[in-house]
């Protein structure tokens, strides 16, 4: 069976050392604690005595050096009278350290290590293909004043509209963007890292919920928002990091048969990866337009926007109905048009789970800062 040990001094110890030498170089290497997603010990035993294998799986994005802690731990392991062996499996790149005690016929394998590496939407096929590049205008935090909406509809390009639940106009709101064929999104509120200091506001998720809390305050949600096609988070930067959670959630979303949008608001989400993995259509943010609220600062993100479906040849951003966002949009609207790119609703950039052969895989990183 699985868990701790307390045997006599021998395989047992020695396998706890070469436990306690990989762990800490991959500390050294530079892994953060929460991107261990398993850590499992079990006991086993020979005619020579029993030991400890453990097994460790960590989801990293491509700043983890992999290939530079392979060759320090080998060249540890080999000063410990250790062998490390590495091979990449569909999964990601499997490590096994195995031990040869003196005086023993076999070796033991006292290791199990899987680096798994975050899957970017960008190198993961989304099915038809446009000769044109495409973008996404999502904008967050609606349901709380009716003019918002009108403003939106009045920019006259394809956008999709994410709304917060339980605020005085979310169910209007959905109403109205359902009438005018706007995709919708229910906003979903989650737990923050500096919570509760900031408070992500009614309906939220939090990481003491246990399965049947998140299936429950989901539905109170979706039934405030009538029409949404899919979810993306409001806030979460400590919830999308947790990955109990998460799972509960995309099992619910896939049963329901909805997408979601990563929002990114911590580079240490699991959100896309869980959703990826469930099979679950979506995607994640590129851009954030109005981080900070200053005309100039939003007219840049909407270049680098424009720029990044250009290049990509897909873009994802997201913006808030602040008076300085709307302002730039307005304005640069006959750009927007005329710049050659497609917009598009949001559920037309998803991709799915079919793990193409050869896939080159990138981190998702946040860029301006956690909420």
């Amino acid at each position: 069976m699985w868990g701790n040990n307390s045997q006599a001094p021998g395989l047992l110890a020695s396998s706890e050392d070469l436990h306690t030498l990989t762990s800490g170089s991959l500390a050294l290497s530079g892994l953060h604690p929460e991107e261990i997603l398993r850590e499992e010990t079990r006991i086993r035993s020979g005619s020579d005595g029993e030991w400890n294998e453990y097994f460790t799986e960590i989801l990293t994005g491509d700043t983890f050096p992999t290939q530079s802690w392979v060759q320090g731990l080998k060249a540890s392991l080999e000063r410990a009278d250790a062998r490390l062996t590495t091979w990449r499996g569909p999964e990601g790149v499997n490590v096994e350290v195995r031990h040869h005690p003196a005086g023993l016929e076999k070796e033991i394998i006292v290791e199990r290590i899987l680096v798994r590496t975050r899957p970017s939407p960008e190198t993961i096929p989304s099915g038809e293909l446009s000769d044109r590049p495409r973008a996404a205008l999502v904008i967050d935090d609606l349901g709380q004043n009716p003019v918002h909406l009108r403003r939106l509809v009045a920019l006259g390009i394809p956008l999709t509209v994410s709304i917060l639940p339980g605020l005085p106009y979310s169910r209007r709101t959905a109403q109205q963007a359902a009438d005018l064929d706007i995709e919708i999104l229910l906003h979903l509120p989650m737990e923050p890292v500096d919570f509760p200091e900031q408070h992500p506001g009614p309906g939220a998720l939090f990481r003491e919920m246990d399965e049947e809390e998140v299936r429950k305050q989901l539905e109170e949600d979706l039934e405030s928002v009538p029409g949404a096609r899919g979810v993306n988070n409001h806030m979460g930067s400590r919830l999308t990091a947790d990955l109990r959670t998460m799972e509960i959630l995309m099992g619910e979303l896939k049963t329901r048969k909805l997408f979601f949008l990563d929002s990114r608001t911590s580079p240490r989400s699991l959100a896309f990866d869980t959703a990826y993995r469930f099979d679950i259509p979506a995607a994640s943010r590129d851009i954030f337009l109005d981080a900070h609220d200053d005309e100039d600062f939003i007219r840049g993100q909407v270049l680098k926007l424009l720029e990044r479906a250009r290049s990509k040849g897909r873009a994802i951003g997201i913006g808030h109905p602040h008076g300085n966002t709307f302002s730039v949009l307005e304005q640069m609207i006959g750009e927007l048009k005329d710049s050659g790119i497609e917009w598009v609703p949001v559920s037309e950039l998803l991709v799915r789970n079919h793990e193409p052969e050869g896939q080159s895989i990138s981190s998702l990183r946040g860029e301006e800062g956690e909420r």
